[in-house]
């Protein structure tokens, strides 16, 4: 994806708007002109992620513009408001995701009147169950005060058409709002659990030369309405935040990945991916992390789970799987199935993410999740 990304912040540059350009081949090919990857051309004065460098909240909340890039990744699972708690003896009515992306252009300028050093990105989407229908709608937007950036103290990050901002001067509550044709969102959002530093104290390796500054916050719990069409429902639920921001790019032999957000109905969570290679071989790198109902966090490494693909459907000529079985070696195994299939963002970097039910091995429901796969 990042790849993708960096043709497509060559490009909004150049054309200076905020909505995406309509087509979205056309879009990539004339980007891909003036890409890093076209020239050759490699700024090295971007920050690098560091091992010996911690994350430190709440001040990593906010951007890292010495970075290259860097993502806020909101999903939530939401059930119909009827004034209880969460109904979690059955499965989440919708599920929606609010997301932000930020690729800075070049590192350490000054911005000036015809060029941004930040462009942006959003993408926000719902999917309804009981209509077995999803939608979607991207945002484009190079830095403009006021209209499209981000901000630190308090934290806000906004597109037009969507925003996520501090209801206080802590991080959370946060309100969200977003809204496109046929669907929007107004939801609070307040932390319960502790945020979690994914790999070592929040350095997560992709390869021996790719890493990103990782942390998740899990089981925010939300309430608020969803929007679809004249309807407006209320809603509350389960949201999970994940935050990376990194300088470099995947090396060549890796085309993606295949990630899971998965909130349990026992009181746990659990993040898996495989990093997907060309030669279709096991990636050292991968990873997966479990959080009890306790807070016991068990961090697993490529040896010690497994994800097998169970059904694929094919979409815009590639292959996406919709059924899968995650073996988590001493912590069991579940299956992770799609909602419905086409959960397809055919947006400028187009992927599959969509809500996903998890069952045990005999079929019975035991949770809720996200499933993102790139290529």
């Amino acid at each position: 994806m990042w790849r993708r990304l960096t043709r497509l912040s060559s490009l909004l540059l150049l054309l200076g708007c905020a909505e995406a350009p309509p087509d979205r081949e056309v879009r990539l090919r004339a980007a891909a002109l003036l890409s890093e990857e076209a020239t050759g051309s490699r700024d090295h004065t971007y920050s690098e992620v560091r091992a010996e460098v911690p994350v430190h909240l709440p001040q990593d909340h906010g951007a890292h513009p010495s970075f290259r890039q860097e993502w806020w990744y909101w999903t939530f699972l939401l059930w119909h408001d009827r004034g209880r708690k969460i109904p979690e003896a059955r499965p989440a009515d919708f599920g929606a995701q609010l997301v932000f992306f930020r690729r800075a252009v070049a590192p350490h300028a000054e911005p000036t009147s015809w060029r941004a050093t930040q462009v942006y990105m959003s993408h926000f989407a719902v999917t309804h169950v009981a209509r077995k229908s999803h939608r979607f709608k991207e945002s484009l937007s190079r830095q403009i005060p006021g209209v499209a950036g981000i901000e630190g103290q308090p934290f806000a990050i906004r597109l037009p058409g969507s925003s996520v901002r501090s209801l206080s001067a802590k991080f959370t509550p946060l309100q969200a709002e977003a809204h496109a044709p046929g669907i929007a969102l107004h939801v609070r959002m307040e932390a319960t659990r502790p945020a979690i530093l994914q790999g070592d104290k929040g350095f997560s390796a992709k390869s021996a030369s790719a890493a990103s500054h990782y942390y998740s916050m899990p089981r925010l719990a939300v309430r608020g309405t969803l929007g679809w069409d004249d309807e407006t429902v209320p809603v509350l639920g389960w949201a999970w935040l994940d935050r990376e921001w990194s300088t470099q790019e995947l090396p060549r032999g890796l085309v993606g990945w295949d990630w899971m957000a998965l909130t349990m109905r026992d009181g746990s969570e659990i993040m898996l991916y495989r990093l997907v290679r060309t030669d279709g071989s096991r990636n050292a790198y991968d990873y997966a992390m479990i959080r009890d109902a306790s807070g016991r966090i068990t961090k697993l490494g490529a040896d010690e789970f497994d994800m097998r693909p169970l059904r694929e459907v094919n979409i815009e000529g590639q292959d996406y799987v919709m059924t899968w079985e995650i073996d988590l070696k001493s912590a069991g195994k579940y299956r992770v199935h799609a909602v419905i299939d086409d959960q397809y963002l055919a947006t400028s970097v187009g992927y599959w993410e969509g809500l996903v039910r998890v069952s045990d091995l005999e079929g019975r429901y035991v949770g809720d999740g996200y499933l993102e796969m790139t290529r």
